[in-house]
């Protein structure tokens, strides 16, 4: 199975199973930036999106009976996110979530997800802004409900049509002493900065159109490609670097050193090639591209394809992103975009 059938931001074995110790854009690398976090000194604009907080309820539950009341109280989060039904019996999910509950290192990330996180308004402000702008492209988008969670390292985020899940635990960073089992270079992805352009790439799941038959690299370029765009188009006020997972250097240099990434590819004969092990080494997760350079980030492939969608897009100006995401023809959207940097 290739890699553009599911945008993954992690892979989790199961949760509850353990936890581990050790516009205007907003740049990813400056301290506590949050996408449009509401100024001080200006109201709020009223928040409509629903969202429940989970972890608090759960947290504020003293006894079995009370953590059973809140999983029946939340029935999606508990058949969809939990999947109850594919355990022996509820008692189980109760006790594990009693469990987790009960155990101090874990109430003490609770305790550290409540001061980060407070009310939850500026994350909840990007998602609402953002579904606005998705529901005028798309119009069988609804709003899901959002939830938060502590999931004991479980699961870090889910999304589907009526929910989105967040495990907040997930999103500390340097904020806490117990973080995912993830390389240096992919958690620096997880901070709370990071929240709304990845619930965003989840959802452009169900718009990104593509040809499954088609496993060439330009075919899984250009669906990341299409990914990274959406994003960019529905929240505008992100900064690239919340969107692609880069620091505002590394695409500083890669802006400038475009043609050098972009003679690789072209010498190599890389854009049609199929072989697995081939495309990963361009799309998948690593520290670095070495085969361009010791400073080429990983997912290299992914942050080309941007480019070429955003060069199609420059030239088909009368194109709408739904028809953008809805075209499964990648080597069409290559060949029209012309792209040479």
């Amino acid at each position: 199975m290739m890699l553009k059938k599911t945008i993954i931001i992690a892979t989790i074995i199961h949760i509850l199973l353990g936890c581990s110790e050790k516009g205007k854009k907003t740049d990813a690398n400056l301290p506590n930036s949050s996408a449009e976090q509401p100024q001080n000194d200006m109201p709020r604009k009223p928040l409509t999106l629903k969202v429940v907080r989970v972890e608090q309820e759960m947290f504020a539950s003293k006894t079995v009976e009370n953590i059973e009341n809140v999983l029946l109280k939340h029935p999606n989060f508990t058949i969809d996110f939990i999947k109850i039904n594919e355990y022996p019996s509820r008692q189980t999910v109760v006790n594990s979530f009693y469990n987790l509950v009960s155990n101090p290192s874990i109430d003490s990330i609770y305790h550290t997800c409540q001061e980060h996180y407070g009310d939850f308004y500026d994350i909840g402000i990007g998602l609402e802004t953002s579904f606005e702008n998705i529901k005028a492209n798309f119009k069988d988008f609804t709003y899901p409900v959002i939830y938060t969670a502590i999931t004991g390292m479980g699961n870090d985020m889910f999304v589907n049509d009526s929910m989105v899940v967040i495990g907040l635990e997930f999103f500390l960073a340097e904020k806490s002493h117990y973080l995912p089992h993830f390389p240096t270079y992919i958690l620096k992805r997880y901070r709370k900065e990071y929240i709304v352009p990845h619930v965003l790439m989840l959802i452009s799941n169900k718009y990104n159109h593509t040809d499954y038959i088609d496993n060439s690299l330009i075919a899984e370029m250009i669906y990341y490609g299409k990914s990274y765009y959406f994003v960019s188009q529905v929240y505008p006020a992100l900064h690239d670097s919340l969107i692609c997972g880069y620091s505002a250097s590394q695409i500083a240099d890669l802006e400038k050193n475009s043609n050098i990434v972009w003679q690789h590819f072209v010498d190599k004969k890389l854009l049609f090639e199929t072989k697995h092990e081939i495309v990963n080494k361009y799309i998948g997760e690593r520290p670095s591209v070495t085969e361009i350079g010791s400073k080429c980030p990983g997912r290299i492939g992914r942050w080309l394809g941007w480019q070429i969608v955003k060069r199609y897009m420059q030239k088909n100006k009368d194109t709408k992103l739904s028809q953008l995401m809805y075209m499964t023809d990648a080597r069409k959207i290559f060949f029209d975009s012309k792209y040479k940097p």
